[in-house]
């Protein structure tokens, strides 16, 4: 099997048609032809079946386009990260969350370009949530990630900071003068909490799980600057009203 068997037939499923795929390839169809037949034969399956002037992938066929598709990405990526490093400096890509955009990523990257090796390596940013980011490096578009820890056989984690879980309120608010706040108060206010989908959602809806919580939650952000001004807004709103409200989140501390 060679990588051009792959490509060839990655084109003729995506057609379904090998004359049409022929002309994209630049090669003759009875070549192209002799190609598929060959590489059926060391899978020992049938890959296409005729469907009127075209043909269509069979169920092994199918299942083998998922993995050449695969491949080929992989070797996409596997080239330009070469051409990378044949660059004086190379390129890095770096993913992250919201949270460390502000601080933690530029004063690292700023200290690592400092050094003389480093000076002409180039970076590229990408912010999302924690899944999406760590999907990235798996797949190799992102080299390093920065975000929330997943629980990821197929990854290697590495902690480089720890944070507190904290509550955020309006300087009046009724909480705002303790020190210590039973999480259970949370279900006398309305919060502001975290976007479902992102790593820090799920942590603390888990957290009102384990606690048998059930907060009112009104609001739902990316991060925590999102959360510190969506509850400023709504606690002006409440305010107005003759209403107090309430909004949690957690803080990052960069050093």
């Amino acid at each position: 099997m060679t990588l051009n068997q792959i490509l060839y037939f990655q084109k003729i499923a995506n057609l379904e048609n090998y004359h049409q795929a022929a002309e994209e390839l630049y090669i003759s169809q009875p070549s192209l032809s002799r190609s598929m037949a060959s590489l059926e034969n060391e899978l020992g399956v049938t890959l296409f079946e005729k469907e009127g002037r075209g043909v269509t992938l069979t169920k092994a066929g199918r299942m083998f386009l998922e993995y050449a598709d695969r491949i080929l990405t992989d070797c996409h990526i596997a080239v330009g990260k070469m051409r990378e490093i044949s660059m004086d400096g190379g390129k890095i890509d770096i993913g992250y969350v919201f949270p460390l955009a502000g601080h933690y990523i530029p004063h690292r990257v700023k200290l690592f370009l400092e050094q003389p090796e480093n000076q002409k390596v180039v970076f590229n940013f990408w912010q999302n949530h924690t899944p999406a980011i760590a999907k990235k490096v798996k797949t190799g578009e992102l080299d390093v990630g920065f975000g929330g820890c997943l629980e990821k056989d197929d990854m290697e984690f590495f902690p480089v900071a720890n944070q507190k879980l904290v509550i955020i309120t309006p300087k009046d608010h009724p909480l705002a003068e303790r020190e210590r706040i039973p999480f259970a108060e949370l279900n006398r206010y309305p919060v502001i909490g975290y976007d479902k989908d992102s790593w820090m959602g799920t942590r603390t809806r888990a957290l009102y799980a384990k606690y048998n919580i059930q907060p009112d939650i009104v609001v739902e952000c990316p991060d925590e600057y999102s959360i510190a001004g969506a509850g400023e807004f709504w606690h002006r709103t409440d305010a107005a009203h003759g209403h107090s409200g309430a909004f949690s989140g957690s803080l990052y501390s960069p050093d």
